[in-house]
């Protein structure tokens, strides 16, 4: 999935979110309350990633300032 040419990013954003909500309903019961917040952790990195990734190419300079922060950004930050 990419930005559409013209397409907002809050926009994109929302349509990432219809899609991972969709895929949330198959996650895993957890044990352990440790695993579940690894788990979750895990999760936002890879939601950040996808989302810039995926962003329109005239984001290029946002999303290479973005990755390379000593902290890794939130999706919050991040849109």
């Amino acid at each position: 999935m990419r930005q559409s040419q013209g397409q907002s990013v809050n926009d994109f954003l929302a349509q990432m979110h219809s899609i991972w909500d969709q895929l949330a309903l198959s996650k895993p019961q957890w044990a352990k309350p440790q695993d579940a917040e690894k788990f979750i952790t895990y999760r936002d990195k890879m939601r950040v990633m996808q989302f810039l990734m995926a962003l329109d190419k005239s984001y290029e300079p946002v999303r290479g300032s973005l990755l390379h922060r000593e902290v890794f950004p939130t999706l919050e930050i991040a849109a």
